[in-house]
């Protein structure tokens, strides 16, 4: 079984190898009241990225940072882009600066097979730009070879009882982020999301993962489900959600609701949806938000095999 571990963003001048800037892919906001195009959008941007091996050219032997190869780092950008644009969200690039800068952060994961957001200067292959950039990126760290498009789905699954924030999916989905920082090793990933931002972006009032419409079943993220708003001022701490199963005859689900967290973009509520399946129509009611815009907010999900 192969072990894959997280760890949750908080808040130059060494000579990485060759990690080019990589602009931002042709993603615009996919239609999901149309389940041909969620389907085609996945099986051409999403799917085949989850099988691209690194390429990574260093080594933990001898602490070089190396880098992914170009089709790697592709295939990230255009996982981060297609979950970005299923939530209605602008496209980033990758900069030549920050991936730099993040590839010294995975190098450092993988070389102690461990992850930290404050990696000590004892651990093998630290430096000091790897360090600062762990304190500002989504990491990652798994048992086996670590794939292009699975650290986006990992992040987005968010598994684990110490992510119930969903603070690595909100990163990923922070509205108005214009660019981020890739690096990737065999087994580690270090994505840099406190890049360049513009407050010119698309900041859709709601945010729901899975999105509402056609949503990929391979992409539900074990039942941990979120909703962010687009007013700063929306407060969900004492919001309650309901999930019903069904069209005609439904049935309600039971639902875990975690305690808001603030500092992770967006106010988001998470909440654990039990007996979730891979296809099926899931209705979503959220109540009594509080703080600024709407109280109340309704939306459908259709999951389905694409």
């Amino acid at each position: 079984m192969v072990r894959r571990t997280l760890a949750l963003a908080l808040g130059a001048g060494l000579l990485l190898g060759a990690c080019p800037a990589v602009a931002a892919t042709p993603s615009g906001a996919i239609d999901t009241s149309s389940k041909a195009s969620v389907r085609d959008a996945w099986n051409t941007r999403m799917a085949p990225n989850l099988d691209v091996e690194s390429g990574w050219t260093g080594s933990t032997d001898d602490c070089t940072p190396g880098h992914p190869s170009d089709a790697a780092q592709q295939a990230t950008l255009e996982s981060v882009n297609f979950v970005r644009a299923m939530a209605g969200l602008d496209p980033v690039g990758f900069s030549g600066k920050l991936n730099r800068q993040a590839q010294a952060a995975a190098l450092i994961m993988d070389a102690n097979d461990a992850l930290s957001h404050d990696p000590p200067s004892d651990w093998k292959c630290w430096t000091q730009t790897g360090h600062d950039a762990a304190g500002h990126s989504n990491i990652a760290l798994t048992s086996g070879e670590m794939h292009a498009g699975q650290s986006v789905q990992l992040y987005m699954d968010d598994p684990g009882p110490g992510n119930h924030a969903a603070g690595h999916r909100r990163w990923v989905l922070n509205p108005y982020v214009d660019t981020m920082g890739n690096g990737l090793t065999a087994q580690a990933n270090s994505l840099y999301v406190f890049g360049p931002t513009d407050d010119r972006n698309t900041n859709p009032a709601w945010v729901a993962w899975p999105t509402r419409g056609w949503f990929p079943g391979p992409l539900e993220p074990g039942g941990r489900w979120s909703l962010s708003s687009g007013d700063a001022a929306a407060d969900f701490s004492h919001a309650t959600v309901v999930v019903k199963r069904g069209t005609t005859t439904k049935t309600r689900l039971k639902v875990t609701r975690f305690t808001p967290e603030v500092g992770y973009g967006q106010p988001t509520l998470v909440f654990q949806v039990a007996g979730v399946r891979a296809t099926g129509t899931y209705t979503v009611v959220v109540r009594d938000i509080r703080g600024g815009g709407p109280a109340r907010h309704r939306y459908v999900v259709r999951l389905f095999t694409p």
